[in-house]
């Protein structure tokens, strides 16, 4: 539950804060603006690629490679400042993401079964719930006292690894 709600936060995050980093950076909005559609346009594919390739190499372990992507890519935000790089983040973003969002219910059914899956869909979604809605208020309450995201990025980067190998532990032990 705590490995599914880390690995999550970055997302939520960056739904509310990737167009304020951007501006905050010195990038126009409207390049923000495209920054978000890229990372949510770019989930499509992640979904469809990651989706076959976890039938044919493992779910958890997909899921996992795409979690400590979104959790280096979390982490290395604060140095990316530019269009380009930004460009590359939302890219590679938004298909780690999206083949983890084909992957939820898969993995939820390799860990605990598909003996009502949806009631445990359901309790996992609270975990994911959570970390939208505290998430985005602590990266901003963060940002208005430190006038960075630096910190957010990096914390929640270093979170969404931690989730990545609380996952990795509960397949071990399961």
């Amino acid at each position: 539950y705590i490995g599914f709600a880390l690995v999550w936060l970055p997302v939520f995050i960056l739904y509310v804060h990737l167009i304020a980093y951007a501006t905050d950076v010195g990038v126009d909005r409207e390049v923000g603006v495209l920054l978000l559609s890229l990372l949510g346009g770019f989930s499509i594919p992640g979904r469809l690629l990651f989706g076959y390739v976890a039938d044919t190499v493992g779910r958890i372990q997909i899921f996992v490679l795409n979690a400590v992507g979104m959790a280096a890519l979390t982490t290395a935000l604060p140095v990316l400042e530019t269009p380009v790089p930004l460009f590359g983040f939302a890219v590679l973003f938004g298909i780690t993401y999206g083949g983890n969002a084909a992957l939820i219910t898969p993995v939820i059914a390799d860990f605990f079964g598909t003996t009502n899956i949806n009631a445990r869909y359901g309790v996992l979604a609270t975990g994911f719930g959570f970390g939208a809605l505290v998430g985005p208020f602590i990266a901003g309450a963060t940002y208005d006292s430190l006038q960075s995201y630096d910190i957010v990025f990096v914390a929640t980067g270093i979170a969404a690894a931690l989730g990545s190998t609380l996952i990795v532990v509960a397949e071990r032990t399961s």
